[in-house]
């Protein structure tokens, strides 16, 4: 479970002088400790990783999964770790931190991050500048993605080959990441 840290507000130096053995984030200098992700959640942030990074290999883009510190925000109150950001822009890349919008962004929805995932964090991808917005629930096995370059929402079923808007040629065969995994169906 995430849970905010609300005794004050915090910046990217506070964020930087905490314990590295716990996971946070800052959203507008609101600290939340990160729960430890599930197998299911890890397995799907490896596969739908492995299939970006075949297909951006060698290109100018790369595909990160999560821990990396991706701070979206000039004034340093906004730190996250998406699961996976797609980056185009490597200059952007300080002391092993990203600084700016990633390209594209997916969130595997957990259940203790679902409303920040879907609201809080919706809200700070589209204003910091983020190309897309990946949204991955793999317990409907459905995909939302907002192209908010296009302003799109877009809603997927288990099944489809998903397209990025964003980056020419990118896709995720989520009928691969779902199939990967049989205890997500409850076989086991």
């Amino acid at each position: 479970m995430e849970t905010a840290i609300r005794n004050q507000l915090y910046t990217l130096d506070d964020y930087l002088s905490w314990d590295s053995d716990e996971r946070y984030e800052l959203m507008d200098g609101v600290a939340y400790l990160q729960a430890a992700p599930s197998i299911e959640h890890q397995s799907i942030v490896a596969e739908i990783t492995r299939q970006l990074s075949n297909i951006l290999k060698g290109g100018k883009c790369v595909a990160i999964p999560a821990p990396l510190d991706v701070v979206i925000d000039s004034d340093e109150t906004t730190v996250v770790q998406p699961d996976i950001s797609v980056i185009c822009d490597m200059k952007k890349v300080i002391d092993g931190k990203y600084y700016g919008a990633p390209t594209i962004v997916f969130e595997v929805v957990s259940p203790s991050s679902s409303s920040r995932d879907y609201i809080k964090k919706l809200i700070k991808y589209r204003d910091c500048g983020v190309g897309e917005y990946w949204i991955v629930d793999y317990l409907s096995k459905s995909v939302t993605v907002y192209s908010f370059s296009n302003n799109e929402l877009k809603l997927f079923e288990d099944g489809e080959i998903v397209n990025s808007e964003a980056v020419q040629g990118l896709y995720v065969n989520f009928a691969e990441v779902f199939a990967e995994f049989p205890w997500l169906s409850g076989d086991k």
